[in-house]
């Protein structure tokens, strides 16, 4: 080889270098996790934390363990601007920092489980600011951990989808929450929280007039609730729930309540 292509070639690789990490550094221009429309932070600490992370990733290094030591610090310092921007209440700030945080973890390291976490910690961020985005990196959360078979994590961010979507006033989308979350509780034998997740179902069918079903699923919880010690208090409320709030002048008094 020449020493005109040898240096072209090298001129290629560093070029390619940066090319690695693009999915990851777009979002500094194009506004990271894409809640979008925010008043831009003052907060200049969190706001230089943020670029020197973007020029760790796009420095180029010839040696693997460079750019992985490289790309771990900047995973480091989206974390540590995410609470920076916390701190002065920069909610959408936060969550785009922890969404960087997430790529890089995710796409460049390959570690899932600290990704799951960041994307974590930037749902609960979106929803300090109000934001949409919120449920969607809760969904996007929950996906990782059903994928793995961590169905107890996995409900918790079920409840969250489901809050998220009862504030949205979005009542057959909570209902599907609650009812997943109530899935995932009952696949790890945790039956007393997956019943409180039926109640929750109960409760939204009976509002959308589906007695049926919440009939039912008071009949459920209140057979499952008599073999346990600490729920059998709870049967009569159950129980009690179901006539006056379900039983309209057109439906028959429910056999739980007369039993």
């Amino acid at each position: 080889m020449s020493a005109a292509a040898s240096v072209e070639a090298k001129k290629n690789t560093k070029t390619a270098e940066p090319a690695a990490n693009a999915q990851v550094s777009a979002a500094a221009a194009g506004g990271g996790g894409g809640g979008g429309g925010g008043v831009p932070s003052t907060n200049a600490k969190a706001i230089g934390m943020v670029k020197e992370a973007d020029d760790k990733l796009n420095e180029w290094t010839f040696f693997a363990s460079s750019r992985t030591a490289n790309q771990e610090l900047a995973v480091e310092l989206f974390d540590k601007a995410a609470a920076q921007f916390k701190l002065t209440k920069d909610w959408e700030d936060a969550a785009k920092a922890y969404v960087r945080a997430g790529e890089v973890s995710e796409k460049l390291l390959k570690a899932e489980s600290e990704a799951s976490n960041y994307y974590l910690n930037a749902a609960k961020a979106y929803k300090n600011a109000g934001s949409k985005e919120a449920n969607k990196m809760f969904k996007a959360v929950v996906a990782m951990h059903m994928e793995n078979n961590r169905f107890s994590a996995a409900a918790k961010i079920y409840k969250e989808i489901a809050e998220c979507e009862e504030k949205e006033n979005s009542i057959p989308a909570a209902i599907a929450a609650w009812e997943q979350a109530a899935d995932c509780h009952f696949a790890e034998d945790q039956a007393s929280s997956g019943n409180q997740c039926l109640l929750k179902v109960a409760h939204y069918a009976a509002l959308r007039e589906d007695y049926k079903k919440a009939i039912d699923i008071y009949e459920k919880v209140s057979a499952a609730s008599l073999t346990n010690n600490l729920m059998q208090y709870s049967v009569k409320e159950y129980m009690f729930k179901v006539r006056p709030t379900y039983s309209p002048p057109s439906h028959p008094i429910p056999r739980v309540a007369v039993s």
